[in-house]
């Protein structure tokens, strides 16, 4: 009996140190995930010689219902990110912030409780400049239209999008309303991917044909949409922009 007792209270102790040892473990790396999650990271700078300026914008185009949703009386509506060439900024001036205000807040929700393993957003850093006066060395600036898919959004693209700018382009990128998911307007209000704004939500459905010729309609139908985002010009009423010469004003 005395030997029984010695094992048990021998494999307590083993097991209490385990227990100790799991526990160090798990706080250590709470604590290393959360210092690398706030970690400053900054994105690759430009490689041409213009300094970027950024600007976003809300349009509406009241000749457009929404198809995505299926509330009475929608409009399209969008936001719009446009990175474009800018005076040099003065020493110290802030750059944008990666994902403003309540569009990081609302991807990092997304992240769920492994947010923590993740780069908050909030300390990304990039090398636009909002608002800035643009860049007078040319009167005309060529203009690339960047148009997301699913998911992603203009702001996933802004190392491409400021290189690019950084050699003389105009970038103009809109988030697609109902497929990009979140979607922040400026009122607040937070637009979030549906199922008319998706592609049907069966990928472990067996491929057979009815299903290829659902997804190539689904397809072609969110196609049509977002094309329409990049190449019609808003309806009267709505803020427009001439790249060409300066930001847009504010209203």
């Amino acid at each position: 009996m005395a030997l029984l007792r010695r094992s048990l209270k021998m494999v307590a102790v083993v097991l209490g140190v385990l227990v100790g040892l799991v526990a160090v473990a798990a706080a250590s790396a709470f604590a290393y995930g959360h210092a690398e999650s706030n970690r400053t990271t900054s994105l690759p700078e430009p490689t041409g010689p213009y300094a970027v300026g950024r600007v976003s914008y809300d349009w509406v185009d009241r000749s457009r219902e929404e198809t995505f949703t299926k509330k009475e009386g929608d409009k399209r509506a969008l936001m719009v990110f446009v990175w474009y060439p800018a005076k040099k900024p003065e020493a110290g001036a802030k750059t944008a912030a990666y994902r403003p205000g309540k569009w990081g807040e609302e991807r990092q929700k997304e992240y769920g409780n492994l947010s923590f393993l993740t780069q908050r957003l909030g300390a990304v850093r990039t090398h636009s400049f909002e608002d800035a006066p643009v860049a007078a060395a040319k009167g005309r600036y060529p203009v690339l239209v960047i148009e997301p898919g699913l998911g992603p959004l203009p702001t996933d693209y802004t190392t491409l999008a400021e290189d690019l700018t950084s050699h003389g382009y105009v970038v103009v990128a809109s988030a697609p309303t109902y497929s990009s998911s979140p979607v922040v307007f400026p009122d607040g209000r937070v637009a979030r991917s549906t199922p008319l704004g998706s592609f049907p939500n069966d990928e472990n459905a067996p491929v057979t044909e009815a299903k290829i010729r659902k997804d190539e309609a689904a397809g072609v139908r969110l196609v049509e949409v977002w094309a329409q985002d990049a190449s019609k010009p808003p309806a009267s009423g709505s803020r427009r922009w001439v790249a060409c010469c300066s930001p847009p004003p504010r209203s």
